[in-house]
């Protein structure tokens, strides 16, 4: 992309101005056409009025009353003067219209940043994953990458999977339990607690498939540890 995609931007934009979703509505034979929204009674988002004898022009709502687009405008030069000479318009102070003009910009750079995610994601899926026995065979840091890897491809997968969270997430031990039961998880006795000045900071429990061998959890369980201490 030519140009950083700036989201809050184009958040800003789409939060001020009239929610949607926008229609196009009227009738060619009452010669009236407006954009309004499907709810609210139809709230209208913008119409035309006559402007002059060939002309028309747009209209926005404020406080649910419209009001001419050309009171909003903001000129090429400052009109400090109703003599000014110049009376080029570059925009429209208000949310709908800067939404709408700036669609056109936002939504194709939008589109190229979802493809280029879509293109890093096959990537990842496309990768393929070690058997058990493939891991066993590695040391700790080719484990450590392979098995982060193919924790990520399972991220991903189960994020493709389900939609996505409405609002911020919080664990609680009770979705914790939750996940367990409906994964036919066991909760583990042991722990795995990291130190440093003499208090604990990190401490990991965990939960196992129900017919897994006690020296199989023991052996994940070292292997980890070793994994872990040899990054810190």
């Amino acid at each position: 992309m030519n140009q950083p995609l700036d989201l809050d931007a184009i958040q800003a934009r789409c939060d001020a101005a009239t929610p949607g979703p926008w229609r196009w509505r009227g009738n060619t034979e009452a010669r009236h056409l407006r954009l309004q929204t499907p709810h609210h009674g139809g709230l209208t988002v913008m119409d035309f009025k006559r402007w002059g004898m060939q002309g028309a022009r747009p209209r926005f709502a404020r406080d649910h009353l419209m009001y001419p687009a050309n009171e909003m405008v903001t000129y090429e030069v400052a009109a400090w003067s109703k003599d000014i000479y110049r009376k080029d318009i570059v925009g429209i102070e208000h949310p709908d219209a800067e939404f709408i003009a700036a669609a056109r910009e936002d939504v194709p750079a939008l589109l190229a940043r979802v493809r280029e995610l879509e293109a890093a994601i096959g990537a990842v899926l496309a990768l393929p994953t070690a058997t058990d026995e493939e891991l066993e065979r590695m040391d700790p840091e080719a484990y450590q990458q392979t098995t982060g890897r193919d924790d990520a491809i399972a991220d991903i997968q189960q994020m493709l999977r389900q939609p996505a969270p409405s609002g911020p997430q919080t664990p609680t031990l009770t979705g914790w339990a939750a996940d367990m039961a409906d994964a036919s998880l066991t909760p583990y006795d042991g722990a795995l607690t990291l130190d440093a000045d003499d208090a604990p900071f990190v401490r990991l429990h965990f939960a196992f498939a129900e017919d897994m061998p006690d020296a199989d959890r023991e052996r994940f369980l070292t292997q980890l540890g070793r994994i872990i201490l040899a990054k810190l």
